[in-house]
């Protein structure tokens, strides 16, 4: 019997799943946690022997899942609505890891050895491994193992989702016409640069020398030629950093962002330092905020689309898995 209400959920943890994955199937012994002595004063069974952690929770494929693995690990989680919602989100976890695992055995999808040797490559330093399994409450070996099952999920869903989405140009242009208020062209500069470099551990007084003779060339040099014709050429910059998609390119360094944002057409900036030396900027024009064209911000609408697309059909193969691998929750939600 497949749950349709768990699908949303699921699909927040398909591609990455929680360090509790890696914990057995086998019914544990120990005692009921304190949500589980809740549930069972919840459903009237307050005199009756309530050890959670043994009870089947939920099934996939006949494969069941024990309340031990939805349990929340040391006394972090005190009241009980928190811990009933943890207990809740470890079994759409759980249900996930399943789902996946069983699908990626069914269509031959596994890591190579290229794989699992890009894993240790992008994997943090020793120490900082065992701080994270330690955070986490497992061992570095259930660690290892949890980035590579992460690894899987993500190949298993390159294949059977994000490859599957093809979008056409009609597409990106019809959510251009329908929102373009979700994609204004922001405030801009257009400016020249003249750059000194400086060594490291430069002298204050040598800083102060250049300084000075960077000021009176840049000066010298814009009285005898003008100031478009000065340093070089950076074009339209936008200000606001995580602004992409617009032709322009973004000053990196705030000093100078901050010092562009300030210059009026055709004004020369006083000597500004940064780590890499010392820096002139020339505004030759600026424009304000306004309205794109499609071209202007067809990658940012195209990344709008491919993300909505890619949700849709990721929903849609959860559900498939739900029912071809028959997902019973038995849990009280």
């Amino acid at each position: 019997m497949t749950n349709r209400s768990l699908i949303p959920a699921l699909l927040a943890v398909v591609a990455a799943c929680s360090p509790r994955d890696s914990v057995p199937t086998e019914p544990p012994t120990s005692e009921p946690s304190t949500v589980s002595r809740y549930h069972a004063l919840r459903t009237g069974r307050a005199g009756a022997k309530a050890e959670r952690t043994a009870e089947i929770v939920a099934t996939v494929a006949g494969e069941p899942i024990y309340g031990a693995e939805i349990e929340p690990r040391g006394n972090a989680i005190r009241d009980v609505r928190s811990l009933a919602i943890a207990r809740q989100h470890y079994l759409d976890n759980a249900i996930a890891t399943r789902l996946m695992r069983l699908e990626a055995a069914r269509l031959g999808v596994e890591l190579t050895r290229e794989d699992v040797d890009e894993i240790r490559k992008q994997a943090p330093a020793p120490a900082e491994i065992a701080r994270l399994a330690a955070q986490q409450g497992i061992t570095e070996h259930e660690w290892w193992r949890l980035r590579e099952q992460r690894a899987l999920h993500a190949k298993l869903r390159t294949r059977e989702v994000d490859a599957s989405i093809q979008i056409e140009d009609d597409e990106l242009r019809r959510e251009f016409a329908a929102n373009a208020w979700r994609y204004p062209r922001p405030e801009r500069v257009k400016l020249r640069h003249v750059f000194v470099a400086l060594p490291a551990g430069v002298s204050q007084a040598e800083y102060a020398k250049q300084s000075r003779r960077l000021r009176d060339d840049v000066a010298a040099l814009v009285e005898s030629k003008g100031a478009g014709e000065v340093g070089d050429d950076l074009g339209w910059l936008a200000y606001q950093l995580g602004v992409d998609g617009y032709g322009e390119q973004i000053l990196a360094d705030p000093g100078l962002r901050n010092v562009a944002h300030t210059l009026a057409v055709g004004e020369v900036s006083a000597v500004v330092r940064s780590a890499h030396g010392l820096h002139v900027l020339i505004c030759t024009d600026r424009r304000g905020e306004g309205a794109a064209n499609f071209e202007d911000v067809r990658d940012r609408v195209a990344r709008v689309v491919r993300t909505r697309r890619e949700r849709q059909r990721l929903a849609e193969w959860m559900q498939q898995l739900h029912t071809r691998y028959d997902v019973d929750v038995l849990l009280e939600r």
